[in-house]
């Protein structure tokens, strides 16, 4: 084991292991943390340690498969809001909404200028929200997805009901990781769009911005999923699933953004407990709807999506076996699996 704050640790667990392809799957993700540092330290600051690590074994190690979220993409200017202007792989990444995505995005930078700079061959792959069996579903505090507390009843009131986001199944998302990391990625394999043009000839800045007018990187970013959901048909689903009614009071956005700003201070300078409704969460879930287009990664992968519906009975009799003791998860299995193969055939 080892830490991805260590350089040390990373050069050693790539001597040790003679690997020629680095995943990285390291990150913190939470809408609130005690110590928001370390946001920065693991999702910024880390990934340049690997970066480096990875660049000492150069002749060793062929590609780098860095794993990211759509939330750190942002809103690329005027785009996502609609089917018709979702953004697509030669999107430059806009304004972010948390300190999560903020800080996923400065190390994706990284990334991006290391396979711009020919010092590195790989890809970057840009997960929808993931959904299945997962243990962090089991901790309130880890729990993103606040799915427990829905299928409990304890979530009193819905917010921004509109709001459309995209989702993946969790066995699909490490499905198309390894996919990736098979396909051979030329080192500075980096596509200019047209879009972009001799604006292309800038710089991307080592330090982690986006340097205006940048390249496009399509052929080195993959964009993971396709079941779109809006919040209100999040509520049915996991009201359909679990049997348990959905809230009905919907909070004003203006109302969720003021109330969760002021709970949000009081636990960082005050408790030092994690606020009920993090004001990362409800900026992110008011900002409006996030649509990309994956199509051209979905080729590129071979994927064919599992049924965002399977993803989310999985996730629900997780957390039902292990909060009642249940075996819902073992007698529903072959369920899912039937209904995988027949939606894939």
């Amino acid at each position: 084991m080892g830490d991805i704050e260590s350089e040390g640790d990373l050069r050693a667990a790539i001597q040790v292991s003679s690997c020629n392809c680095v995943i990285n799957l390291a990150g913190v993700y939470a809408w609130w943390l005690p110590d928001p540092s370390l946001f920065h330290r693991v999702n910024t600051n880390g990934v340049r340690n690997l970066l480096q690590a990875v660049s000492a074994f150069g002749n060793q190690v062929e590609q780098l498969v860095h794993i990211s979220t759509v939330l750190a993409y942002g809103r690329p200017t005027g785009r996502g809001l609609s089917e018709a202007t979702a953004f697509d792989e030669d999107c430059m990444p806009g304004p972010t909404t948390s300190l999560y995505a903020a800080s996923k995005q400065a190390g994706d930078a990284l990334v991006r200028a290391a396979l711009a700079s020919r010092h590195i061959a790989g890809c970057i792959c840009y997960l929808a929200c993931c959904i299945g069996a997962d243990h962090k579903l089991l901790d309130p505090k880890r729990d993103v997805m606040r799915i427990s507390e829905l299928i409990s009843g304890q979530l009193p009131a819905k917010i921004a009901s509109d709001t459309v986001f995209t989702y993946v199944y969790v066995r699909d998302a490490a499905e198309a990781i390894v996919r990736a990391s098979e396909r051979r990625h030329q080192r500075g394999n980096f596509e200019v769009s047209a879009a972009v043009g001799a604006a292309a000839a800038t710089h991307m800045a080592v330090d982690g911005s986006v340097g205006r007018g940048s390249a496009a990187w399509s052929s080195s970013c993959l964009l993971v999923g396709e079941g779109r959901l809006a919040t209100s048909e999040y509520y049915n689903l996991i009201a359909s699933v679990s049997g348990t009614p959905r809230p009905t009071r919907e909070v004003p956005a203006w109302l969720a953004v003021l109330g969760s700003g002021m709970l949000t201070m009081c636990a960082t300078y005050v408790t030092g407990r994690q606020p009920t409704a993090p004001l990362d969460l409800v900026r992110t879930a008011t900002s409006g709807t996030l649509l990309f287009d994956a199509s051209r990664s979905t080729a590129r992968l071979g994927m064919k999506y599992t049924p965002i519906r399977v993803a989310f009975a999985e996730a629900i009799d997780f957390i039902t076996e292990a909060t009642t003791g249940s075996n819902s998860v073992a007698s529903q299995a072959e369920e899912r699996e039937g209904l995988i193969e027949q939606e894939r055939t």
